[in-house]
């Protein structure tokens, strides 16, 4: 076994093990999982040495209609109808902006360096997911963050009657009074009962709500020698989310239904790559989302001062092959990616990319179809040399996942350049 295999198993031991260690919430695992698999779409996309002003979009065919039959929710029965109607659903949006620039160019120690700002990376996604569950009190404890609250709401004896809201569950209270003290429990739960979490009927379709919302900006440095090349960026990254369990009483009686505070937190973070060119493939592992250090913080206290989802690393393993014909350029690659909150065997993808390129280069467009564990992608693009437009269109190959339908995702991003 060479040395890079060694530090390929490594790393993906050192992953599970993490993924083992953290209790999370299963839907928030598994926008993980959808995520991640949009952000591989978006490294086909390259910024390159550039002044670039970039938005994108992606959306599946159906989360427009659900927030619309939302608001016309009235009453115990049409909520219910709604929710058996998207049962066994899942949904997604997700909006970005980017802006950056370029620094100079040098070269030292035989390295090219190739700086550039990464002004602003913000993106918000947002995930719909209907089903129907047996509610328990470990169902209820992921509701909330706070470690108190989780262990009181553990310690009751029963699950509270559907329709409670649990900021107002009396017993709940005092569970809680015993581990936290009486004044800091009244506080907590006037505070809980503000987010109007009600207990879900047992075995009635409920909808998961999950928001992030999240910015960076920073310094990119691409990094290239013989054959050898990679990247390192240091940047701020703010994260803010909000998650809520929706069932039929809440459609009816909670008017706010999203009531976002701003439960947010900023690190110090950054991401690396290091990669091999040999004949005509390139192979490269990376590690995303390494954050070290907390700058600030604005959490609330019903969270347990804590987001539903922290940074935890990405990696990415992948290879790639460029091969010419005529004006054609002819790319296949595969990869795998790993975060914890899904197994290894949801990571991969395969496909090619072909693309055709005129009037030296300035002129281009590209047709790239891929395959991974829950979708079929075809992604055409065309780019000139101050613009650059690409599509997406992510069909179903799995029925199901975790109970759920796959949906189709659209996607369309639009680029304005300068190169340098």
């Amino acid at each position: 076994m060479n040395s890079l295999t060694k530090l390929l198993f490594f790393v993906l031991l050192i992953l599970n093990v993490r993924a083992g260690e953290i209790e999370e919430n299963d839907f928030i695992n598994r926008f993980k999982q959808v995520e991640d698999k949009l952000l591989t779409d978006e490294l086909f996309r390259p910024l390159g040495h550039a002044f670039y002003l970039d938005f994108g979009a992606t959306i599946n065919s159906e989360v427009l209609d659900l927030v619309d039959e939302a608001d016309t929710v009235t009453d115990l029965t049409s909520a219910t109808n709604f929710l058996n109607k998207y049962d066994k659903t899942e949904h997604i949006l997700r909006i970005n902006a980017r802006l950056g620039t370029p620094l100079p160019s040098f070269t030292a120690w035989g390295w090219k360096v190739v700086p550039d700002l990464r002004l602003v990376d913000a993106n918000l996604t947002g995930t719909f997911g209907i089903g129907t569950e047996p509610i328990t009190l470990e169902l209820l404890a992921e509701l909330v963050t706070d470690p108190g609250l989780k262990q009181a709401i553990l310690s009751l004896g029963s699950v509270p009657p559907s329709g409670t809201n649990i900021g107002q569950y009396t017993p709940l209270q005092n569970s809680l009074a015993n581990i936290i003290g009486a004044s800091a429990a009244s506080a907590l739960m006037t505070e809980l009962a503000k987010e109007n979490i009600y207990v879900p009927a047992d075995n009635v379709p409920n909808l998961n709500l999950y928001l992030k919302a999240q910015a960076k900006s920073g310094l990119e440095i691409n990094l290239s020698k013989d054959k050898w090349f990679g990247h390192f960026s240091l940047y701020g990254l703010y994260r803010a989310d909000y998650y809520k369990l929706i069932s039929s009483d809440a459609l009816v009686n909670d008017k706010d239904i999203i009531d976002i505070n701003d439960n947010s937190r900023i690190y110090l973070a950054s991401d690396l790559s290091m990669g091999y060119v040999w004949k005509n493939y390139r192979f490269s592992m990376s590690f995303d989302d390494l954050a070290f250090a907390e700058l600030s913080d604005n959490l609330t206290a019903t969270n347990g001062n804590d987001l539903y989802y922290d940074p935890d690393p990405l990696f990415r393993f992948q290879a790639s092959g460029k091969y010419k014909l005529s004006i054609f350029h002819i790319m296949p690659y595969l990869g795998l990616h790993k975060r914890s909150g899904y197994d290894l065997s949801d990571g991969w993808y395969f496909g090619g990319n072909l693309e055709g390129r005129l009037w030296k280069d300035r002129l281009r467009s590209n047709l790239r179809l891929g395959m991974d564990s829950e979708h079929f992608t075809i992604a055409p693009g065309f780019r000139l040399w101050f613009l650059q437009l690409d599509g997406n269109l992510k069909l179903p190959v799995s029925n199901e996942v975790d109970g759920k339908k796959v949906s189709t995702l659209y996607s369309l991003a639009l680029r304005f350049m300068i190169e340098v």
